[in-house]
């Protein structure tokens, strides 16, 4: 048990101090909060992982994951980070959100809309 702690603190510690490709680190320790049922931690996690280049299949796969009380604590924080995606996939969330002024505005950069 000593060396599972050990393990999650230097695992903790490259987060806090990481970067580049976190996505093995990441999985890592959210599967271990999962298990020890610290769900909050767990999803901050899994959200961390899916804004890092989102698409709009882990768009997708995250809010299956969260509980509608859940979703609502994450969907401003999700849609916040779509100006960092690429186009393709800020029009695909948009669209599968049914968001469709606003996946046309996204597409053309506002040309044309009043």
């Amino acid at each position: 048990m000593g060396e599972k702690q050990k393990a999650m603190d230097v695992a903790e510690e490259g987060l806090r101090l990481g970067s580049g490709r976190m996505d093995e680190l990441r999985q890592f320790v959210a599967k271990q909060a999962k298990s020890a049922g610290n769900r909050e931690r767990y999803l901050a996690l899994q959200f961390d992982q899916t804004i890092d280049h989102l698409t709009c299949d882990k768009y997708r796969a995250f809010r299956k994951l969260c509980t509608a009380a859940e979703w609502k604590r994450y969907e401003a924080k999700m849609l916040a980070q779509l100006e960092n995606t690429w186009g393709t996939e800020q029009l695909r969330i948009r669209m599968h959100r049914k968001e469709y002024k606003e996946a046309v505005a996204d597409a053309t950069g506002g040309v044309g809309q009043n």
